[in-house]
């Protein structure tokens, strides 16, 4: 596969995402107030993460399986077959190094593809021809798995959870929240976007260099 491809169908994605959210913004309490809106920007929320560990997995297999750079460079294939990268991912996600090449069909035994420690990991035990790339590219935007806290918290609603995200307060200026999903309407300083779009940007980065 052509890596650009993956970036651009990736993008067009994220496009559509920022664009909702926006329209969101524009007539939306602030902060979202209990009921519909909530409700909404909830499975907005699982969308975009569902969109985000697609495109992680994707790269992954294309990658080990052989493909061809943005800039043309040809990346040779290390594995077999996509089922075989699965299996490395599994046992990677066990802590177990596979001794023996292996098979497997059965998705929900993957890892958390999205989750960046998680992804370096997966891509480090695969070890594609782009590996360097890929480490790089994933490695150097750490604020991305703040989706993951918010999502997880708002789909694992209790004290603990609320509480990883506060702690994402110094970063933002942010104001006292009552809902995980409040989170997404910090303001991320440097940029002066919400913590969603500031998030979304560095997606695209992350997907350009990864696709390079």
């Amino acid at each position: 596969m052509q890596l650009h491809w993956l970036e651009a169908r990736f993008v067009r994605r994220l496009n559509a995402l920022e664009t909702h959210h926006s329209d969101f913004l524009a007539r939306a309490q602030t902060p979202p107030s209990k009921g519909v809106e909530l409700y909404e920007l909830e499975g907005w929320v699982s969308d975009w993460w569902q969109v985000w560990c697609r495109f992680c997995r994707r790269i992954v297999i294309e990658s080990s399986l052989g493909c061809i750079g943005a800039g043309g460079a040809v990346f040779p294939s290390v594995h077999a077959s996509e089922p075989h990268v699965s299996h490395i991912a599994w046992k990677q996600k066990a802590g177990i190094a596979p001794t023996m090449p292996g098979t497997n069909s059965i998705l929900r035994k993957e890892p958390t593809w999205g989750d960046v420690d998680k992804l370096l990991e997966i891509i480090g035990a695969v070890n594609p021809a782009n590996a360097p790339s890929l480490l790089a590219a994933f490695g150097t935007v750490p604020n991305i798995d703040h989706l993951r806290l918010i999502r997880n918290a708002a789909a694992h609603m209790n004290a603990q959870t609320l509480g990883e995200v506060i702690a994402l307060q110094p970063l933002y200026r942010s104001t006292p929240i009552q809902h995980p999903l409040h989170a997404l309407m910090w303001i991320e300083p440097t940029s002066g976007k919400t913590l969603a779009q500031a998030l979304i940007q560095d997606m695209r980065i992350a997907a350009r260099n990864a696709c390079s």
